[in-house]
């Protein structure tokens, strides 16, 4: 590379979640003349997954959204096109380069990012805070081509604020390279804007998410920072969420003392900003976290008084893990923890409600809100089945709340996804969605009688 030109592809990608089977929904590239500053060619389109959507709540996407999309197979070589040649540069690279390697590797297509730049070892902070530090308007925030703009922003910035970056770069950048076979044809008119797209399916409001404050004197350590917040922004810490921070981890070769220090600082992080009394749902979600990260929290004491234990209520279609359970099915899976269940949200009845996504619209929801009564969503409500400390906060007369702590029945739930592949694997015919039929629940927990796919189904 030669200081005389100096070209950078920008990108930001949106996905259906964090993990190496996860999928790539949205993507944005800015191919950027790094010593003038030069926008050379923009590049977006939503892209059909081909699977669940995943997080609408942070990035807006719905499933209506991505339905005409193209499929990355589709838009490969426009995306290679704008990569191969020049080197990455993204606002967590590390992130966004794993899954586009995942996506061409599905395809057969080598791919080799190269050594780029990451704008968030090189800031030190969130994409927001960074460009408000050097005051660069974001707008539309979790939008691929938004973020990929900003962060080329930030890019041109921090180069003009460190004069050396430019001959760093020269020493040690290295082009990303991507050879995309001429079956895959160019497809860049078939591109889905999310402009276009939402025009006909209106995109979701995006939901209250916790955000992890990134700070760190070690540049490795931010992009794990900002994946373990990406993975904390539900408030749940799934067993494939851990793995799969253990996998970046081990990627980015950070040692136990660097984990142990970004563990606490997360915990620390979401603590102050929840402000949450101990014993609420936030707040124990919180304990969750932090004993799965083994970082330690301050002990919470029993609640004085006696008061009649409050209930759960449930509003609309919910699921767990990604499969859809009928209302009978959840009240029973609370019933079998201690909890009592309610039929409707009242102020001296209710001190709890489960819907699909916690930014529900319904009846219940409202009311809820109106009552100051917690919301949580489905994955979230079995985190609170499973654990030990924490059950629906018991109702006063006068229809006030105490904290509720009671010992809980732990339910241990097995990951829909792993039960498919055991049942395929053992000669059941299984789809990738959908209820899974009662012969497969019934042999699943015949074989692992420690491991129910659920307890309801028995």
């Amino acid at each position: 590379m030669t200081s005389g030109s100096m070209l950078a592809a920008v990108i930001d990608t949106e996905t259906t979640g964090l993990y190496s089977q996860d999928r790539i929904v949205e993507i944005g590239i800015v191919l950027m003349e790094l010593t003038t500053g030069e926008v050379v060619e923009e590049f977006e389109t939503l892209i059909n997954p081909k699977r669940d959507i995943g997080p609408t709540r942070i990035h807006g996407i719905t499933a209506s959204m991505v339905a005409d999309a193209p499929r990355f197979d589709e838009v490969a070589a426009d995306i290679a096109s704008l990569i191969d040649g020049h080197f990455l540069a993204a606002h967590n690279l590390p992130f966004d380069q794993r899954m586009l390697a995942n996506e061409f590797s599905r395809l057969g297509v080598p791919f080799d990012p190269g050594r780029g730049i990451c704008t968030l070892s090189r800031s030190g902070m969130r994409l927001d805070l960074a460009c408000e530090d050097y005051g660069i308007e974001l707008i539309n925030a979790h939008t691929a081509l938004a973020d990929a703009r900003a962060a080329s922003l930030l890019l041109r910035a921090l180069l003009i604020a460190e004069a050396n970056m430019y001959g760093e770069l020269d020493l040690v950048a290295v082009p990303a390279s991507v050879s995309v076979p001429a079956a895959f044809r160019s497809m860049r008119t078939a591109g889905l804007r999310r402009l276009d797209a939402a025009a006909h399916a209106p995109s979701e409001p995006l939901q209250r998410t916790h955000h992890v404050e990134l700070t760190s004197d070690n540049p490795r350590v931010l992009p794990y920072l900002d994946l373990l917040g990406m993975a904390l922004s539900d408030l749940v810490l799934s067993d494939d969420e851990m793995a799969e921070l253990r996998s970046e981890a081990e990627r980015l070769g950070l040692g136990p003392s660097e984990m142990a220090g970004a563990h606490a600082q997360a915990i620390n992080s979401l603590s102050g900003a929840l402000g949450e009394s101990p014993g609420s749902a936030d707040g124990q979600f919180l304990g969750a976290i932090a004993e799965r990260l083994d970082v330690g929290t301050a002990s919470t004491a029993e609640p004085r008084g006696s008061a009649v234990a409050g209930a759960v209520c449930f509003t609309g279609d919910i699921s767990v893990n990604g499969q859809f359970l009928t209302h009978e099915d959840l009240e029973e899976m609370a019933r079998a923890a201690g909890w009592q269940v309610a039929s409707g949200v009242t102020k001296k009845k209710c001190s709890l409600l489960v819907a699909d996504d916690v930014g529900s619209q319904s009846g219940k929801a409202h009311k809820a809100r109106q009552f100051g009564i917690d919301i949580v969503n489905g994955d979230q409500f079995v985190a609170l089945l499973n654990s030990t400390t924490w059950a629906p906060p018991s109702i006063n007369d006068d229809g006030t709340s105490l904290v509720g702590f009671m010992p809980a029945k732990r339910i241990s739930l097995a990951d829909p996804t792993g039960v498919r592949e055991w049942a395929t694997h053992n000669g059941f015919s299984v789809g990738v969605r959908g209820r899974l039929r009662s012969e497969v629940v019934d042999a699943w927990n015949e074989a692992h009688p420690d491991l129910p796919y659920n307890p309801i189904y028995r």
